[in-house]
């Protein structure tokens, strides 16, 4: 089977250069799919990274102007990433889409709609939870946009946890769509990593 998943940023090295949780669990469940489908990412052409990739048997295209990593004030560099992403999973055919995040949403479901693939959505949490440095107007904008996405036809929904469910669907355990599937960890990447002990607990 070959799957296509939309995700804004993904990392270039086995010593995962990430920056956010959508993007290293977008990275660990790509990982474990690509043992037995063809998995195809769809993601910005971030400074410093390859235009095209192949890590650990994942076949990373990365597409649009080239940008550095950023949250702030980076509204038309995504917008450019959207269309970009749109017209390459067209070319890519999958059986399967993924729109990992609110920009990998949209490019997802049309390209899923005009390739007659099935779509999947992942839900880390919403607009409203995670969006702090815009306007209330803009807020308030994309919110709308991302309750309107929350309701077109996907085949299924993933969300991170029952809360992050909750809050869009009211009645998520009665539908089938709906799938809870949470974040994990590499546990032994994790006990590779060396930190000086201090007296407050810390991350």
């Amino acid at each position: 089977m070959k799957i296509t998943i939309i995700t804004e940023f993904f990392p270039s090295q086995k010593s995962l250069d990430i920056h956010g949780g959508i993007e290293a669990r977008t990275f660990a469940f790509a990982q474990s799919l690509a043992q037995k489908h063809t998995v195809v990412i769809i993601t910005s052409y971030e400074k410093g990274k390859p235009r095209k990739q192949v890590l650990n048997n994942i076949f990373v295209h990365r597409v649009g102007p080239q940008r550095v990593y950023g949250r702030n004030n980076a509204i038309f560099p995504r917008l450019l990433f959207t269309f970009h992403a749109f017209w390459k999973a067209l070319l890519t055919k999958p059986d399967i889409i993924e729109g990992a995040g609110f920009f990998g949403y949209i490019p997802a479901y049309f390209a899923s709609f005009i390739n007659r693939s099935k779509r999947t959505i992942l839900i880390a949490d919403t607009v409203e939870s995670y969006v702090t440095d815009v306007s209330p107007v803009i807020k308030f904008l994309l919110s709308f946009i991302e309750r309107f996405i929350f309701f077109l036809t996907w085949d299924a929904y993933i969300c991170i946890s029952h809360t992050v469910a909750k809050k869009i669907f009211q009645e998520h355990k009665e539908n089938k769509k709906i799938h809870i599937v949470y974040c994990g960890v590499d546990s032994n990447l994790v006990e590779k990593v060396k930190t000086k002990k201090t007296p407050q607990k810390t991350i």
